[in-house]
């Protein structure tokens, strides 16, 4: 049978033993390991040159498919599946503890746990003998043999006496439960797991100064997936709460700074510069703040309300009464009158108006002032309610058809276009400079309103402070069609000044709340 066939029919038994999400198996002589699973397509392929290495140590070319198979197929994609989740909280809690090597000891860890299971529930004769030829190229490899032999109680080659460190080593990772998790490991404990690990083989790590460690079966590295599948997987991680923001933010950062040097050492050229809502930064601190603020922001879904219905003016002929001094001559009806012009004798022509519209429901396009002097927070440092409550309302008229216009302003405001797409308005809205008198420079605004496209607007302030020229703010702002101004630090009940709806709130973070009550 030759080994295409032979690769097909192991995959299909496989199969059968336990279903797993896989598209295609492979032979592929481009990657670097000996096997690899592509994430991203979900393949697994085989380098050829695994039947040169492990034939010569006297394994079968079945045995060599089905050991890297249960490695693979049954480990890492049925009994402890690569989810990316649990890898980026995995490597989240490593960065707690400033671990090096981080992605070394994560995939080891996995690899561990994978071939304990596969061990424990298929048997995986063929996986600890590709094992047992596996060249030791570290002290780690030693050790990991080691402790397969201790726990299987099987002969995987190492015969010679070891230094006793060795076995102190294996002692300690015995005291992990790396069989635990029905059927799978949850996030929190892998989190929890993977840090004890590093802890119990750093030592282990400190030959790697000398030489960076060697791949064995496969090492993942995080770098590879695309932002779209990170992001989804950091958003669920924030919503059920397994990382924090804090935590999330700085690994999205340190996620883009690793993704840029993965794709330019694999000489990649990045397919996710743009989105829905626009191109995204490919500056690391711009991209984790705004995939940040775009996570928080979807937990708000808010109904804007159109502009009533314009009636057209029009209207039908509906009857004829009695013409009288006073009436217009346009409304004679000259046949039903004989040409007579006179009270009472002479008809005209009554009308009833046409109920029809002239114009359909729009959403206006929106002014959004956010206060940008020195008082207000600096939303790349923490999460600023305010620019998170804009982007809310920004991106909600945004997806209704509008356009936003996102001004921050202090005494030097600044004055962006009206803006139809997401992440331009969000990457305006984290431009922060701080500093500056709380004033809203008029000439400005005039000439960005000057520049919309629909006749009608609303406009939405936010600040924190008294502004300098607030009597001259709400007079402007009292023209267009719905204008709300939000202070924040005040405790009073909301007022009407001119047109201007006023909301005094205590706390920043009410404004999200504010907004949804009452401005939509």
């Amino acid at each position: 049978m030759n080994r295409e066939k032979m690769l097909k029919e192991i995959f299909r038994e496989m199969k059968k033993m336990c279903y797993a999400e896989v598209n295609r198996v492979e032979y592929n002589s481009i990657i670097d390991d000996y096997a690899l699973i592509d994430w991203n397509t979900n393949t697994i392929s085989i380098h050829p040159k695994v039947f040169d290495y492990f034939g010569k140590k006297g394994m079968s070319d079945k045995e060599i498919i089905k050991g890297i198979l249960q490695h693979e197929y049954l480990g890492h994609k049925a009994q402890h599946p690569y989810d990316v989740k649990r890898v980026i909280a995995e490597q989240i809690a490593l960065k707690e503890i400033n671990a090096k090597y981080s992605n070394f000891v994560r995939n080891r860890f996995d690899d561990i746990v994978c071939n304990l299971k596969v061990v424990d529930i298929y048997g995986g004769e063929e996986l600890l003998k590709l094992y047992k030829y596996l060249e030791d190229v570290c002290k780690f490899d030693v050790v990991e043999k080691l402790l397969y032999q201790d726990l299987l109680d099987v002969d995987l080659g190492i015969k010679e006496k070891f230094p006793e460190e060795l076995y102190h080593y294996v002692d300690k990772l015995k005291k992990i439960n790396f069989l635990s998790g029905t059927p799978v490991k949850s996030v929190r404990e892998c989190k929890k797991q993977v840090k004890k690990f590093y802890r119990i083989i750093e030592p282990l790590l400190k030959e790697f100064e000398k030489q960076s460690p060697q791949h064995r079966v496969e090492e993942m590295s995080i770098f590879e997936l695309s932002e779209k599948t990170v992001e989804k997987a950091i958003r669920e991680l924030i919503e059920q709460k397994e990382v924090s923001i804090e935590e999330a933010k700085k690994f999205l950062k340190e996620y883009k700074e690793g993704k840029k040097k993965f794709e330019k050492t694999k000489n990649i050229k990045s397919l996710s510069t743009s989105k829905p809502g626009g191109k995204v930064s490919d500056n690391p601190e711009i991209y984790a703040n705004k995939t940040i603020y775009n996570i928080l922001s979807e937990k708000y879904k808010l109904k804007i309300k159109p502009l009533p219905l314009k009636k057209s003016g029009s209207s039908y002929p509906d009857g004829y009464d009695a013409w009288s001094l006073g009436d217009p001559i346009e409304d004679i009806d000259h046949l039903t009158s004989y040409g007579i012009i006179a009270p009472g004798i002479t008809k005209k022509i009554r009308r009833a108006p046409i109920e029809c519209f002239g114009e359909r429901e729009t959403i206006p396009d929106l002014l959004l002032l956010l206060d940008d002097s020195g008082s207000m927070p600096n939303p790349l440092e923490t999460i600023s309610e305010a620019v998170l409550s804009s982007f809310v309302v920004a991106k909600n008229y945004v997806r209704n058809g509008a356009k936003v216009a996102p001004v921050r302003f202090s005494d030097r405001t600044t004055t962006p276009e009206f803006l139809g797409e997401e992440n331009k308005i969000l990457e305006e809205l984290l431009k922060f400079k701080g500093g500056g008198d709380t004033k809203v420079e008029i000439d400005k605004l005039e000439r960005v309103v000057r520049n919309r496209k629909k006749e009608e607007l609303d406009a939405i302030l936010i600040t924190d402070g008294q502004i300098k020229n607030r009597d001259e703010v709400i007079e402007y702002l009292s023209q267009f069609n719905r204008a709300f101004m939000f202070e924040i630090g005040k405790e009073k009940k909301p007022y009407k000044e001119k047109k201007v709806l006023v909301y005094p709130i205590s706390k920043e973070k009410d404004i999200a709340k504010i907004v949804i009550d009452k401005v939509i």
